[in-house]
């Protein structure tokens, strides 16, 4: 029981990071697989990203400029929110309300890690057809 009680802690003090790596990943499949999916004649389907999905370097620098976004994003909610020191000098109610917050973040982040692994199995579908 105390290895399982310990797992979760190191869990729930890096689980924004995992989340954040398996996102990373998804993007880099994303990347790949859209760009053999064209190669071999696919069409785009995202409407905003027909013109930058041309150019692979393009579309590699925009998803890192959205993961930057999304990370620094998610650090900042995780320190205004949650971190230890901060919290202390909040009210039980406050607390309440900004872990409720930061579990939404996390939650799109969930979501959206959800959206690209649909992305990714779509591609790879796609690509196995």
């Amino acid at each position: 029981m105390g290895f399982f009680v310990e797992w979760l802690v190191i869990v729930e003090k890096y689980h924004r990071y995992v989340l954040l790596g398996i996102l990373g990943s998804l993007f880099l499949l994303d990347i790949i697989t859209t760009t053999v999916a064209l190669q071999q004649g696919d069409n785009e389907g995202n409407l905003f990203m027909i013109s930058l999905v041309q150019s692979p370097i393009l579309h590699l620098v925009i998803k890192i400029a959205i993961y930057i976004l999304l990370f620094f994003a998610v650090e900042r909610a995780y320190l205004v929110l949650i971190k230890r020191e901060k919290r202390e000098k909040r009210s039980a109610l406050e607390k309440m309300c900004f872990q409720g917050i930061y579990a939404m973040v996390i939650l799109a982040l969930i979501y959206l890690i959800s959206f690209y692994f649909y992305v990714v199995a779509h591609n790879t579908l796609v690509l196995s057809a």
